[in-house]
């Protein structure tokens, strides 16, 4: 692999130590952070060197020692002004390690897929440390997304981020952003704050809760139906369903968005429909919940022609059949997917006491076009 620098940008010291003509031992002894007569962040940009070359025992012991350098080297490395793909090595081998992201993210040289990587999975007060730097967010917009999907960032810093897209008219890459500028149009964004917010705490609960509850949807619901064929809560997601009604209207959205199969499908049933369309498109929705969620009968037209417009979807047999039957569908979806069903489903749908008369009126005329 080549390197991602240009040797003579380092002392004659550590330019022999990564020359192909070097020793194995000399760069054995290099990976494990002992280059004499070299600055301190010279010896990180040699060890991140060796970390991604093509001598793999050197390499191995080099990603080690990225992520255990001795005090004083660490130091005095996070004090200097690292290059580009140095900080993005020590990123990599840091990840855990809160104080090192922390100093590492407000690096002016980090590029934006290595702030995107601490980003991810990074703690609290690391996207506290990222959220402050608005310029570099607003240039890097794909930033924002990822602060967003971690769950470890407050809300109110979620809420906040968002509403700096949309006011300087960027458009975030977020299925649901219209929904959150709709939805923070109706809230007081608060200021950035230590203290954290009622709704950092709800939020929160609701993170807690979801951990707490374990919903397979291929095999259970988050509802069952009484006697008189009306849902009501299984008595296991009653905690969840408190936390999350709680919440604020954004903080449901993003809890839509990012939380668990067991929120989706409670959230996918809310009255607002800006909170019921984010749990239907959110990326992490799988089929299990689709297929439940088409069969539903309570279940709004809106979300029902979300899913319909979704060729991915529609080509499951399941979510085909349950959306033709489902009363809600709208007729003009149910006419277009009447040709692509099994001929004994569209017999049993001609027959049937369960679907509206205009259903089994278009099954039939489907049957008699087969004939033909």
């Amino acid at each position: 692999m080549p390197l991602p620098f240009d040797l003579t940008d380092l002392p004659a010291p550590a330019q022999r130590i990564l020359s192909p003509e070097a020793p194995a031992a000399m760069r054995l002894m290099a990976a494990r952070g002992v280059v004499p007569g070299v600055k301190p962040a010279d010896v990180v940009a040699v060890v991140a060197a060796l970390a991604s070359g093509e001598d793999e025992a050197a390499a191995g012991v080099a990603r080690t020692t990225l992520g255990d350098l001795p005090p004083p080297i660490l130091a005095s490395a996070l004090a200097a002004d690292l290059a580009p793909w140095v900080i993005g090595a020590m990123i990599r081998a840091n990840i855990k390690r809160e104080e090192v992201v922390a100093a590492l993210v407000t690096m002016p040289r980090i590029e934006t897929d290595a702030l995107k990587e601490a980003t991810t999975t990074c703690s609290e007060r690391v996207t506290e440390v990222i959220a402050t730097n608005k310029a570099r967010l607003l240039r890097s917009p794909s930033v924002i997304v990822k602060l967003y999907k971690n769950p470890k960032t407050r809300m109110s810093t979620a809420d906040r981020l968002v509403d700096l897209a949309h006011r300087n008219g960027v458009e975030l890459d977020l299925p649901i952003f219209r929904e959150l500028v709709e939805a923070l149009q109706e809230q007081l964004i608060p200021e950035p704050d230590e203290a954290l917010t009622f709704d950092d705490l709800t939020f929160r609960d609701a993170d807690a809760r979801a951990k707490e509850t374990d919903i397979d949807p291929l095999h259970e619901d988050t509802h069952t139906l009484d006697d008189t064929g009306e849902e009501k809560l299984a008595e296991k997601v009653l905690p969840l369903y408190a936390a999350l009604a709680e919440m604020s209207l954004s903080g449901k959205i993003r809890r839509a968005t990012i939380g668990s199969a067991a929120e989706r499908m409670i959230l996918v049933r809310d009255t607002n429909r800006l909170v019921a369309r984010a749990a239907i498109r959110s990326e992490m929705v799988q089929e299990p919940e689709v297929v439940r969620i088409s069969a539903n009968r309570q279940i709004t037209a809106d979300i029902l022609m979300i899913i319909a417009k979704k060729s991915d979807w529609v080509k499951n047999g399941s979510i085909k059949l349950n959306l033709v039957s489902n009363p809600k569908t709208p007729l003009p979806v149910v006419s277009k997917l009447i040709p692509y069903l099994q001929e004994h489903e569209v017999r049993n749908l001609a027959r049937s006491k369960s679907v509206s008369a205009a259903v089994s009126t278009l099954a039939r005329q489907q049957l008699s076009r087969k004939r033909k």
